[in-house]
């Protein structure tokens, strides 16, 4: 008769880290690097996979701006658990681009002898912009007067641009 006495193998807990995006950081809007989740368990070995991302928060987050938070967890094979967790910003500093779509054309003299209207379109890579559309009429008479567009993200950043030369003589 003998005994058999059976130990079950030690485990260690896993150790979980978030890589790609660091907490405390800003990203610009389009370039957030991917979140992964960075595992190491003695017992199981080392795997990655996507990190659990929030929902964006802040008072501009319908545009996509604001906090972020990359989570992840994991159990191994042996019931042990870990988990972390990083916050990040995420923003939009590039200022919208505007375009002129057309101005009022001048004779041949480059004068005009009504209102010269100006119009611009404006686009916006990361939070969009508030107008798409500007108009502006020049209606005074003289020379060599101006007309300034103006375009503005949601995030609050600005492009201009100014059409000169409008000559008018009504």
């Amino acid at each position: 008769t003998f005994t058999v006495n059976v130990a079950l193998p030690p485990n260690t807990p896993p150790t979980v880290s978030v890589t790609g995006v660091a907490g405390g950081e800003s990203y610009e809007m389009g370039s957030v690097p991917a979140a992964i989740c960075s595992v190491a368990d003695a017992e199981d070995g080392p795997s990655t996979f996507p990190a659990t991302l929030s929902a964006i928060s802040g008072p501009l987050s319908a545009y996509g701006i604001g906090v972020q938070t990359a989570s992840c967890s994991y159990t191994d094979e042996g019931g042990l658990s870990a988990s972390a967790s990083e916050i990040y910003g995420i923003v939009d500093t590039i200022a919208p681009v505007i375009t002129l779509v057309n101005r009022t054309p001048a004779n041949a003299n480059n004068w005009n002898n009504s209102d010269v209207t100006v119009n611009w379109s404006c686009t916006d890579g990361g939070s969009g912009v508030i107008s798409a559309n500007i108009m502006q009429t020049v209606s005074g008479e003289g020379a060599d007067q101006s007309a300034t567009g103006l375009c503005e993200d949601y995030a609050g950043n600005i492009a201009s641009d100014t059409q000169t030369g409008i000559n008018i003589d009504k």
